[in-house]
C-alpha cells in the first residue's frame, strides 16, 4: 500500500468531543482514522475510515502505511459514579503497540485529561489534588503519558459544550424542551469557565506547550442559562436563591437525579480558570444556535 496523506488519528472518535474533531478535521482537509468500541453516528462521512475496537485492543502497526500527523486520545470513562480507581482503568492504560506506534511515527499524541485532576473549581499546573476516583484516573493518565510518549500535550478541558453534548449540560437543553421554559435563578451568578467544542481542532493544534486548559473565558452560570433559553426561543422562569436551595435540598433528600448533591456543589462552586481561550459573543451565540439545531433534529 502506498503512503496517503496526512491523517489524523483520533481514539474515541464516536463520542461528544470525538465527533466534533471529526466534523473539524474534515472541514480542515484532513483524512481522519476513528478509533472506538461503537459506532454511534451512523452517516456516511468521506475521508473518514472507523475502526470499531477497544483502543487497547487494537494494534496500531496495521497503520504503518498512514502519515500521521496527530493522534488525539479521548477514550475515556467519565462518569464520577465509579467506586475505586480501577474502574478507570482506560484512562490512564496505554497499550504497547499504541506507545510504540505514537513514538516511532513522531506524530504530536495529545491526551484529553481533565479539570478534574484538581478539586473543582482549584487551577493548577503543578501538583495533583482531586477528590474523586475519575480526576484521580486522569492525573495517573497524564503521568503515564509525559513517561511513556516522547511528542505529547495534555489538555484540561473545562465544562465543554456543543453538538452532541450528553449530560450534564445537554440536561440544560433537554429540561427546557420538555417543559418549554428554562428555570433560573440568581444562586448560579457564580463564574464557571465554560468551552465551546466548535473550535476544539485549532485550539489544541495551534497550541504549543506541553499543558494546557482548554477553556474560554469565564461566564455567570446564569447568563449562560439565559442564553440557553433566549436561543432556544423559550422563556425563563427565575427563582430567587432561598427558594432554589430548598428545591435542591428536597431534590437529593427524595434522590432525583437532576437535583442532587453533586450536581448543587457544581452548579454553584466559581471555575474561574485564568489561562483561557477568547470566545466573541458572535460566536458563543453561534454556537448555542448549533447546539439547539443538533438538539432539535435527533
Amino acid at each position: 500500500m502506498d503512503k496517503v496523506n496526512k491523517s489524523i488519528i483520533i481514539i474515541g472518535s464516536e463520542g461528544f468531543i470525538g465527533r466534533n474533531l471529526v466534523n473539524q478535521a474534515l472541514a480542515a482537509g484532513h483524512h481522519v482514522i476513528g478509533i472506538d468500541k461503537v459506532h454511534r453516528f451512523k452517516d456516511a462521512l468521506k475521508n473518514y475510515t472507523l475502526f470499531q475496537s477497544c483502543v487497547n485492543e487494537f494494534d496500531f502497526s496495521s497503520l504503518v502505511n498512514y502519515d500521521i500527523d496527530l493522534i488525539y486520545h479521548l477514550a475515556a470513562r467519565t462518569d464520577l459514579n465509579g467506586n475505586d480507581i480501577g474502574d478507570y482503568m482506560i484512562n490512564f492504560t496505554f497499550s504497547e503497540s499504541l506507545i510504540n506506534f505514537s513514538n516511532k511515527s513522531k506524530a504530536k499524541f495529545i491526551y484529553f485529561s481533565s479539570q478534574l485532576v484538581n478539586k473543582y473549581g482549584v487551577e493548577d499546573c503543578k501538583f495533583y489534588n482531586s477528590d474523586n476516583f475519575y480526576g484521580a484516573s486522569k492525573a495517573l493518565g497524564e503521568s503515564e503519558v509525559v513517561n511513556k510518549f516522547y511528542n505529547y500535550r495534555l489538555v484540561r478541558p473545562s465544562s465543554v459544550w456543543g453538538p452532541h453534548m450528553k449530560k450534564p449540560y445537554s440536561e440544560f437543553f433537554s429540561l427546557a424542551y420538555r417543559l418549554g421554559f428554562v428555570i433560573n435563578s440568581n444562586l448560579f451568578n457564580v463564574p464557571k469557565s465554560f468551552y465551546y467544542v466548535g473550535n476544539c481542532l485549532s485550539d489544541t493544534i495551534d497550541n504549543n506547550t506541553k499543558l494546557m486548559y482548554l477553556t474560554n473565558q469565564s461566564i455567570l452560570l446564569s447568563s449562560w442559562m439565559n442564553a440557553v433559553a433566549v436561543e432556544g426561543g423559550y422563556k425563563e422562569i427565575k427563582i430567587n436563591k432561598s427558594l432554589m436551595r430548598f428545591l435542591f435540598k428536597l431534590g437529593w433528600s427524595f434522590r432525583v437525579p437532576a437535583l442532587n448533591k453533586r450536581r448543587f456543589i457544581n452548579m454553584t462552586t466559581s471555575t474561574n480558570i485564568k489561562d483561557f481561550i477568547y470566545l466573541s459573543t458572535i460566536e458563543f451565540n453561534k454556537g448555542m444556535n448549533e447546539t439547539w439545531l443538533n438538539f432539535k433534529n435527533k
